[in-house]
């Protein structure tokens, strides 16, 4: 990251005239016109949520499945997606287990409504979080809180809601991402909840 960069930043994330989401498209347009973020279409079972998101309390597993209900109930559609937000997970050791980590605890709470942790994720979402681990969970077949979405076994089932193209697409493929480096954090350490914040508001 250049200083011009770095202090174009600094100068976006400075500005509360135009409020948080105002912030947020100033801080996105200097990563985008500047190359420092990119644009990427991502599978869901590259992504983890990131410690930020939400206050630090993730997702909630509940919620994500009546997220899941309502995709269910009004059909699922990508125009809904375009605010998807991540970063790339830190490429030091220690650092990443704690990432890791994170995401684990929130498995081991969920009682069984999340998808584990496979350890090839690399990116860690901060806006669309309950719908992309909504999509991980089935993918992988976990149960669900939502009478709606059970099947005969009392999952979630891709071949039950996968009868929705989209959502379906969703699953098996995932949807256009906005990728923030981890050294885009690493410079600016509360970028993520700002962005989670401004995106969750």
């Amino acid at each position: 990251m250049t200083p011009n960069v770095k202090d174009s930043l600094q100068k976006a994330l400075g500005d509360n005239s135009r409020g948080m989401l105002g912030k947020w498209k100033g801080v996105l347009d200097v990563l985008l016109s500047s190359n420092a973020a990119f644009k990427s279409k991502l599978p869901v079972s590259s992504l983890l949520v990131h410690p930020q998101n939400r206050g630090g309390s993730g997702v909630q597993p509940f919620h994500m499945h009546q997220k899941g209900a309502k995709i269910a109930q009004c059909g699922a559609s990508l125009d809904q997606l375009i605010s998807s937000v991540c970063f790339e997970m830190q490429p030091e050791e220690t650092k990443k287990l704690k990432q890791v980590k994170f995401n684990q605890d929130l498995v081991g709470a969920s009682s069984g409504l999340m998808a584990p942790v496979q350890g090839g994720e690399r990116y860690l979402t901060v806006s669309s979080s309950h719908t992309s681990q909504f999509c991980r969970a089935v993918a992988h077949g976990c149960k669900t809180s939502e009478p709606t979405l059970k099947d005969s076994n009392g999952n979630l089932s891709l071949e039950m809601l996968g009868k929705d193209k989209i959502f379906r697409e969703m699953v098996e493929e995932g949807w256009d991402w906005v990728v923030i480096p981890w050294y885009i954090e690493e410079a600016f350490p509360n970028l993520p909840a700002m962005v989670a914040d401004a995106l969750n508001c």
